[in-house]
């Protein structure tokens, strides 16, 4: 997981490529954005500005679970989820 703290400030997951595509649209809101191009920090780089890790990969491991942040995105945007379900 990865923060970019130049405006608009974000929080990245990485996700295997194409697990995205059965999730719902994202809201129109902004709150959920898909990049296909992020400033990829250093491996040692944990403070901003600019990209930094917030987790930062270990052991080769980079990449979110995507069920989980599904999950998590569900739970703390319920009309996105409600969205998904109709």
């Amino acid at each position: 997981m990865a923060v970019d703290s130049a405006p608009p400030s974000s929080i990245v997951f990485f996700v295997q490529a194409g697990v995205t595509d059965g999730w719902p649209a994202a809201p129109a809101s902004g709150v959920i954005s898909l990049l296909a191009d992020f400033p990829m920090p250093s491996v040692e780089r944990a403070t901003p500005p600019g990209a930094y890790w917030l987790v930062p990969p270990r052991r080769g491991v980079l990449l979110t679970d995507d069920g989980a942040l599904l999950a998590a995105l569900s739970d703390v945007i319920p009309d996105w989820a409600k969205a998904a379900a109709q």
